[in-house]
């Protein structure tokens, strides 16, 4: 069964020609396959995973693995993909694309359909050619929880004519083996819209763990589920609102120490960008010198926690 888009232009050479581009579903017929954004601050304000879900950050155009991050493909069949339209890992088998429309070729840059919510890319599913699709994509594990944790992200179907895309969302507290996910989502499967539409999900079920989020694909001969801007908020009030008085942290950019003013009796935590804590230790004074010696050149949040208070910062280590 093919599915289709047909794009028409027109264009005045002397005398009046059409010019169109038809982008088909097709099946996979044997066709081979070819095989740093930073996060804003905002986000970096309210994530607590400190994982990005903007497809930008350590990831390539066209990558089927992101790094940290989990895919599980039990369906195990090859995709769909445009005729006419080719792009690195197209008629791939797997689960999630990080795909660029400016980049394919000839460029989808100009097509309002399959553009990401923010950034150059989005994570994209394409259907299943032994359809219903069943992919996984899976966040790196969070930090604790806070009673006020969610987990936000903006979803899209590429298109409405062969049915609206289809998922749930999962939550595990112990492995990224699907055995281990529990459903948080309602019914079997929610649809995505065919503009996007962001999505909240309370965490405040699994204040005190760690967590992994799956979001899955179940859609049945749709075409491409589209998902972007993965957040996972700790549900912390802005740094505005904070109670621990003019916290400052420098120098910033640093090489070798940070020093963190008027934080004592605080926990101060410095985190890398797949989530994990590289570095940790109490402020025993108003100004803790840490060592950051080990650290290798690029961005990481700093953390610094009082009394259930908390704010973190950006930190760029560079030498």
């Amino acid at each position: 069964m093919k599915k289709f888009t047909i794009l028409l232009g027109l264009m005045f050479v002397a005398s009046i020609s059409f010019v169109f581009a038809q982008n088909e579903k097709v099946k996979n017929l044997g066709f081979p396959t070819e095989v740093q954004n930073s996060l804003s601050e905002t986000a970096i304000k309210s994530i607590t995973g400190i994982m990005d879900g903007g497809f930008e950050t350590n990831v390539n155009d066209f990558d089927l693995e992101f790094p940290g991050w989990t895919q599980h493909d039990v369906d195990g069949s090859s995709t769909y993909g445009f005729s006419g339209i080719s792009f690195t890992n197209a008629y791939y088998t797997g689960s999630f694309i990080a795909f660029n429309p400016a980049n394919t070729n000839p460029s989808m840059a100009d097509q309002p359909a399959i553009q990401p919510h923010s950034g150059n890319r989005f994570g994209a599913c394409f259907a299943a050619t032994t359809p219903p699709n069943n992919d996984w994509l899976i966040t790196p594990q969070t930090n604790v929880l806070s009673s006020g944790a969610n987990v936000k992200f903006w979803v899209k179907s590429y298109t409405a004519d062969y049915g609206l895309e289809r998922y749930a969302v999962w939550v595990s507290t112990t492995t990224t083996d699907i055995s281990a996910f529990t459903k948080i989502s309602e019914g079997n499967y929610l649809t995505a819209p065919a503009t996007w539409e962001e999505k909240t999900f309370d965490l405040s079920d699994y204040a005190g763990q760690q967590v992994y989020i799956g979001i899955q694909c179940v859609s049945s001969d749709a075409f491409i589920f589209m998902i972007d801007d993965i957040v996972v908020s700790d549900g912390f009030v802005s740094i505005n609102d904070i109670e621990i008085n003019d916290i400052n942290i420098y120098p910033n950019p640093a090489s070798d120490f940070v020093t963190v003013s008027n934080a004592e009796n605080a926990e101060i935590t410095i985190i890398n960008m797949l989530g994990q804590v590289v570095t940790s230790q109490f402020a025993n004074s108003s100004c803790e010198i840490v060592n950051i010696s080990n650290l290798t050149n690029g961005t990481y949040i700093i953390r610094v926690e009082n009394d259930n208070k908390v704010i973190t910062k950006k930190l760029n280590v560079f030498r």
